[in-house]
């Protein structure tokens, strides 16, 4: 059997580049593979002109967004017919996040209007948390919740033997039996990560498309054991697993030696939770010669100076981390665990030692107050971030701040799959459009939202700021001086946008 694995476009609609390979489909393929089945994947968010991602104004370009997800015509979607046409699959898996939503149903539309005997198989963080919303939508024929790769090599199993007795066999599976919605058991987490094989890259479609460092993302975790009321947990659960270093740091050899790799990123939820193992990670590097830089996603609260200084001996050039809020109002009802002290004492330490880090923020949480805001974007600039991103908070169900959004009647627990295709994603949920914040008024909120996105824009592009996210990946220029062109391109119409 053939199985194509889609990542729906969003981001190509907006005109902002999404630089990384799917990561998650990369795992999916190579399960399958392993099995003996024939899988492609294929990135329909991969922008064909780069630039450089400017997720703080995103919500800018979301009209955009719907407009062009609804365009019949639009050469995505020919894009998308293309590659059916060429690789004729038999099962299509598509990967689903809730801001994607509208696209990835679209997605199923397209592969179904090619062939209705195609099987269309949704997974991802939305397909998690909604599959009975999902299966609302007659295109789609299954959904696997959580970790897939057991579940969807079972699923395709099951459809290649045509015995549909077996899908009651299979963890994590929702489909439909009978007119109803059957959810069958969670799949227990997969405990060793080493088991699963390392992400197909080479299977990808297309593969001009994407620079060494899109092919050198590496998750080395799966699970967060915080408890942030803005996050989801259920995909990856809330014990956190990890895989050995020796099997990771055969994976970024892999990345190496096949795709020429000298800037990584290691995408888990908080790299340096286990400190000990971090110090295992830079010894390797030094002992075997490993001579990469590298970034990582942390908490303030998981990083100190012995071990800071431990990371950038061992390459590390950027950190990246969650601030979230200038306001301890806001950080405790995010439940993020952090204070302002901590934060300042992370930014003191990461301006101390020269390195790039990122700072993330929020805005438009409920209970939110103009004055919380506003702290936000002072705080920013008292602790001197090398970028700071802030984002407009969007309700994304399973979440403990979605919940305390049904409580005080701002969004809705449900949301009927036409709306997907309606409303703007930061809308999704919300009881009334208008009533974002249940603290501001409307009007107001939108001139407070812009005057802060501005204050950021201002900060973030500010000459000695983008020197010094230059000066940080100079290794990688001096290694590929190709990227550093990519670079001051993606600069360039980022600044003028």
């Amino acid at each position: 059997m053939r199985i194509l694995l889609i990542d729906p476009p969003f981001y190509r609609f907006m005109g902002i580049q999404n630089r990384y390979f799917p990561i998650g489909l990369g795992y999916i393929a190579a399960s399958l593979r392993n099995k003996g089945y024939e899988v492609r994947i294929y990135s329909a968010d991969k922008l064909e002109v780069a630039s450089a991602p400017d997720y703080s104004r995103m919500h800018d370009h979301y009209k955009a967004f719907i407009r062009q997800v609804n365009d019949k015509a639009h050469h995505v979607w020919k894009d998308i017919v293309t590659v059916l046409k060429d690789f004729r699959p038999d099962v299509v898996g598509i990967t689903a996040m809730t801001p994607k939503i509208a696209a990835v149903l679209k997605t199923a539309t397209v592969c179904k209007e090619y062939n209705n005997q195609l099987n269309v198989v949704i997974g991802g963080p939305h397909a998690t948390i909604k599959p009975e919303e999902i299966l609302q939508y007659k295109d789609v024929d299954y959904v696997i919740r959580g970790e897939g790769e057991v579940s969807m090599v079972k699923l395709v199993s099951a459809i290649e033997k045509m015995d549909t007795s077996l899908f009651k066999e299979i963890g994590g599976l929702s489909y439909r039996l009978n007119g109803n919605i059957v959810n069958n058991l969670h799949l227990d987490y997969i405990n060793d990560l080493d088991t699963i094989p390392f992400p197909a890259r080479e299977l990808l479609l297309y593969p001009e498309n994407y620079s060494s460092e899109d092919m050198a993302i590496i998750m080395t975790s799966r699970g967060c054991p915080f408890s942030c009321t803005f996050c989801y947990k259920e995909m990856f659960g809330k014990k956190v697993r990890y895989r050995s270093v020796g099997n990771v740091i055969e994976e970024i050899k892999h990345v190496m030696q096949k795709y020429g790799a000298k800037q990584f990123a290691f995408k888990d939820d908080s790299f340096t939770l286990n400190k000990k193992r971090v110090v295992e990670f830079c010894d390797v590097f030094a002992t075997e010669g490993i001579k990469i830089n590298w970034e990582c996603t942390t908490r303030v609260d998981l990083i100190d100076e012995d071990l800071l200084k431990k990371m950038m001996s061992a390459g590390c050039n950027t950190i990246k981390v969650g601030v979230e809020s200038g306001s301890e109002n806001m950080l405790k009802l995010m439940k993020k665990g952090i204070t302002h002290e901590k934060v300042r004492k992370a930014a003191k330490l990461f301006n101390k030692h020269g390195i790039f880090w990122s700072a993330y923020f929020m805005m438009g949480l409920p209970n939110e107050t103009e004055e919380d805001i506003y702290k936000t974007l002072e705080f920013m600039k008292d602790i001197r971030p090398g970028y700071a991103s802030i984002g407009v908070y969007e309700p994304y169900p399973g979440t403990e701040l979605f919940e305390t959004g049904l409580k005080l009647g701002i969004v809705n627990s449900d949301m009927p799959p036409s709306q997907y295709f309606e409303r703007s994603p930061d809308e999704y949920y919300l009881r009334d459009i208008r009533r974002r914040v249940n603290t501001i008024e409307y009007g107001r909120f939108e001139t407070i939202k812009e005057n802060v996105l501005t204050g950021f824009d201002n900060y973030n592009k500010s000459i000695k700021r983008l020197l010094k996210r230059g000066f940080a990946r100079r290794k990688m220029y001096y290694y590929d001086p190709k990227s550093f062109i990519k670079d001051i391109r993606r600069v360039f119409r980022w600044i003028n946008a």
